[in-house]
């Protein structure tokens, strides 16, 4: 599969999850109605879509209205707590409904969406025994610490994930968006984006 190929599907996968979430399908972020492939290879997703985008909404001064700011960082907050890091947050990629200014999320083909966290054991493992120099079976407490320690990895990569989504948010919002957008842009999404592919 080619690289574009697996990014659609990505997106459609995060969305199919996001579906299972009452509390922000079709509400933060936008809801997939149907995923098409054409004959000719073409990828086609159905999803609502609001007015304008975000960067629409940026001022004669190139900055984004306070209560769309507040509106933004809410919906982010609603995002994350949830289990779902948008992985590229720019103005592009979230729409606003005009009038009532409610903001939703598009574009999720960097999308991770967490929403519960396992233990990874092996039961029943062997390791290397340093001092006989031969494989023995884990004990059990051995097996915990192990799986605690999977479990401690998987809520940490998720925090830093949140911490640089809301970083680069913030950043983006104090910034004259047109600004951003012609000098700082491309450095700043490409090495925000490798952070979510390292």
């Amino acid at each position: 599969m080619y690289s574009k190929e697996l990014r659609i599907l990505q997106e459609v996968w995060a969305y199919q999850e996001i579906q299972k979430m009452p509390e922000i399908a079709g509400k933060t972020v936008s809801k997939l109605h149907a995923f098409l492939r054409l004959p000719n290879e073409t990828f086609v997703l159905v999803v609502d879509r609001q007015q304008q985008s975000l960067s629409d909404c940026v001022d004669e001064h190139g900055c984004v209205p306070e209560e769309l700011k507040e509106r933004l960082l809410s919906s982010l907050r609603v995002l994350h707590s949830n289990g779902v890091v948008h992985g590229s947050p720019r103005f592009d990629n979230v729409t606003v409904k005009p009038g009532s200014h409610d903001i939703c999320w598009i574009d999720l083909q960097r999308t991770t969406v967490h929403t519960k966290y396992t233990w990874r054991t092996n039961p029943g493992g062997k390791m290397f025994d340093r001092s006989t120099g031969n494989l023995r079976e884990k004990t059990h407490d051995e097996q915990v610490a192990e799986g605690a320690e999977a479990l401690a990895q998987d809520i940490l990569e998720q925090a830093k994930l949140k911490a640089q989504e809301y970083l680069y948010v913030f950043r983006m919002l104090d910034a004259d968006y047109s600004q951003l957008d012609k000098d700082c842009a491309s450095h700043q999404r490409s090495s925000f984006s490798r952070s979510y592919n390292a």
